[in-house]
Parts: structure tokens; sequence; C-alpha cells
């Protein structure tokens, strides 16, 4: 369940070299993944959920000062998450486009929702590639 997700291309250039990012250990509550974690987001390690190849929007979120993956909950009218993206610097190419993502969801204990029906999380990326629509 937790093996490598084949969401990239090396070297294409609507998708992101995951190569360039650091390796994942292969549990998700292991010693070495809580540390990256905290670093890279400061606040959490409490693991919410593993996600494969869901549907998102690249945004940016200004009070955050941090791009996110907006992933519209199915079956509900108004759910959404909001993952603060830990571990890409190269998603800022990705602005407003929708995007196939795999990856970790963490607890972002001290952001606030700023909407009704939003849930924030922290999320650290195992793999993104644009949706070919």
């Amino acid at each position: 369940m937790y093996g490598p997700v084949n969401a990239q291309q090396k070297n294409s250039p609507e998708q992101i070299d995951m190569a360039t990012l650091p390796p994942i250990p292969s549990l998700p509550d292991s010693a070495m993944f809580i540390r990256m974690v905290k670093t890279a987001c400061k606040d959490s390690t409490y693991f919410t959920r593993q996600v494969n190849e869901l549907s998102g929007t690249v945004k940016y979120r200004s009070d955050l000062k941090s791009y996110v993956i907006v992933y519209y909950v199915p079956g509900t009218m108004d759910s959404f998450w909001t993952g603060v993206i830990c571990n890409c610097t190269q998603i800022d190419k990705w602005l407003n486009k929708s995007v196939i993502f795999s990856g970790r969801y963490y607890q972002a204990l001290t952001i606030e929702p700023r909407y009704g029906g939003e849930e924030v999380f922290y999320l650290h990326l195992i793999g993104a590639r644009l949706l070919n629509k």
C-alpha cells in the first residue's frame, strides 16, 4: 500500500522529476519520515491518510506563503481538502492547473480553514503529473 507511485516520468515538461525529492521511507510513522515532515511542515506529525491518483488543482495561498493542492471530495456539496505542499519546490509552474497526485496527508494543527467545508492538511507528495484534459 505504501509502495512507489508511478506518477511521473523523468525529464518530462509536464511532470515533476520526483528523483529530486528526498527519499521516502516505507513506513509513514518511521522516525526518519516524521523528522522530515516536522522540518518541512513545522507543527504536525499526525498521519491522517495516504492517497493515490487523486485529481486536484494547484493554488497559491498567500496567507500561508505556500503552494497547495485543493481536492474536492466527491459525493459532497462543499467538502474539500487543502494540502499544503511540504516537499516540492517545482510546483509553481503548475499554478491553477489540474493535477493527478499521490501522497500522504498530515494534520495541520495551527492552520485554520478559510471556508466552510474546508479541511487543511500538510501534504507530502509522492508523485504528481498534469491532468490531460
